[in-house]
């Protein structure tokens, strides 16, 4: 249950966050560290209520989220898996990685909101 819970609350909170267009697609590319500097690439599109969730740097499988149906794994070649016998697997492979991400736009969130706090600030004073 937390990894559907914690999978849906990152894709909630890239709503902050600005996107490119793909068609009728919303696309995230999201680049992060780890505390050992190691970057990843997360690649996310939002086709309709759907999310897509790709990890570009191990080119492995994904997760499709529906927020309001639950979070699923896509196999490689993108094709939604409806058999996921265990979600703990699923959680062990996904949780690590959302969660620095998710931190990391935490993180985002907050330093740009100090800088828009500053500039406006900055504007009433002049």
């Amino acid at each position: 249950m937390e990894l559907i819970a914690s999978t849906i609350a990152f894709v909630k909170k890239l709503g902050d966050f600005s996107y490119e267009l793909s068609g009728l697609d919303r696309v995230w590319n999201i680049f992060f560290p780890d505390k050992e500097k190691k970057w990843y690439h997360l690649h996310v599109n939002k086709y309709k209520r759907t999310f897509y969730i790709t990890h570009v740097s191990d080119g492995g499988g994904g997760l499709e989220v529906e927020p309001k149906k639950g979070v699923r794994a896509m196999d490689s070649m993108g094709a939604p898996s409806y058999c996921v016998d265990n979600h703990g697997q699923l959680a062990t492979a996904w949780e690590p990685l959302r969660n620095i991400c998710l931190s990391q736009l935490q993180v985002i969130s907050v330093v740009r909101r100090k800088v828009k706090m500053f500039i406006m600030h900055t504007i009433l004073a002049t």
